[in-house]
């Protein structure tokens, strides 16, 4: 019998029978759906990307997925054919990144060939090419609003663009010691940023004042990403620990620990109570484990409604992933109860 409040409803039931606290339950009900799969309409998909794929993330309706990957291409999927809608192939080297804007129209990269790129979403045309940069951009983001863009470079600088002028509005540079990842607020007032000193930095946008530094991982932090309300914020690091904070103290309120190898990304679900995780090596605790790829997950994403979750991984596939049975094989995502 099929559960009309989707697979959400099973971690609650888990959790309402196993959990206290920040414990953890293993479940059997999901399964991997390869974008490679016949079932999905495309051949083979590494014959189609022919490098490791470093991002893929859904646009805000949860139809289309966009990617990136070092073979120089950011690409438009239908989330529920997988057939390539659109391949975008005007980097000059490998593309790190690449997200939609909230509402869904535009499409914004960034590479190692030291250039920001917007995109028309429906046409794939470029629409502009962001200077400035002097090495890899790791990261580029719109504001909620999509007026401006952050990024964040090897070239130990963090910057705010006005997407019409083309022309750079913020700049920080003294006060950074190199950036991993950035990211605005919800209501976007606020930027965290994630530094290889160790540090979360909270940011003023408007006075681009320092608001707080969160002190606490004892390594280089891979990623962070605010909770959908706006009041949390979760953070991975090389010291091989996700770290969940308090906004409004600093304080972190939970560490999980027991990783033996580095966690490379995570997300929250679009509730806010679950966390999802990729890497390498399994925590041995966790909620739950979605296995299938061969080499290490680069990064994963959830649908707006929380049904699926899709990944990305070295070795050049695409996953999506929704309830039926489990697979087995090595790479992993781990889903984690915060609530």
């Amino acid at each position: 019998m099929t559960d009309p409040k989707g697979w959400i409803s099973d971690f609650e039931k888990i959790i309402a029978k196993h959990v206290e606290s920040i414990s953890f339950a293993l479940m059997h009900n999901f399964c991997l759906v390869y974008i490679s799969d016949e079932k999905l309409k495309i051949d083979n998909l590494s014959e189609i990307i022919k490098n490791h794929v470093s991002s893929a993330n859904f646009s805000p309706d949860g139809l289309k997925i966009v990617s990136s990957s070092y073979d120089r291409t950011v690409r438009i999927w239908d989330a529920k054919s997988g057939y390539n809608v659109r391949t975008l192939s005007e980097h000059l080297h490998w593309v790190d990144n690449a997200q939609f804007s909230l509402d869904g129209k535009f499409i914004v990269s960034c590479a190692f060939d030291s250039t920001i790129r917007v995109w028309d979403a429906k046409t794939g045309n470029v629409l502009k090419i962001l200077h400035g940069h002097s090495r890899r951009i790791i990261a580029a983001q719109f504001s909620p609003d999509a007026k401006t863009i952050l990024s964040c470079s090897n070239d130990k600088t963090m910057r705010i663009w006005d997407v019409i002028s083309e022309k750079q509005i913020q700049v920080w540079k003294e006060q950074l010691n190199g950036v991993n990842y950035a990211q605005f607020s919800p209501d976007g007032q606020t930027i965290v940023s994630a530094s290889h000193d160790r540090t979360l930095i909270l940011w003023n946008v408007k006075t681009s004042k320092m608001v707080k530094e969160l002190i606490g991982h004892t390594g280089t932090i891979m990623k962070v990403r605010f909770s959908p309300d706006g009041l949390s914020i979760a953070s991975c690091s090389k010291d091989k620990t996700i770290r969940i904070w308090n906004i409004k103290s600093g304080k972190e309120v939970t560490k999980l620990k027991g990783h033996l190898s580095v966690v490379s990304d995570l997300k929250y679900s679009p509730d806010g109570q679950t966390i999802f995780e990729c890497g390498m090596q399994k925590l041995g605790n966790e909620l739950q484990i979605l296995e299938g790829h061969s080499q290490a997950v680069a990064g994963v994403d959830i649908s707006p409604d929380g049904s699926v979750i899709i990944s990305c991984s070295n070795d050049n596939t695409i996953s999506l992933i929704e309830k039926k049975t489990n697979l087995k094989t090595n790479s992993f995502i781990l889903l984690i109860n915060v609530s």
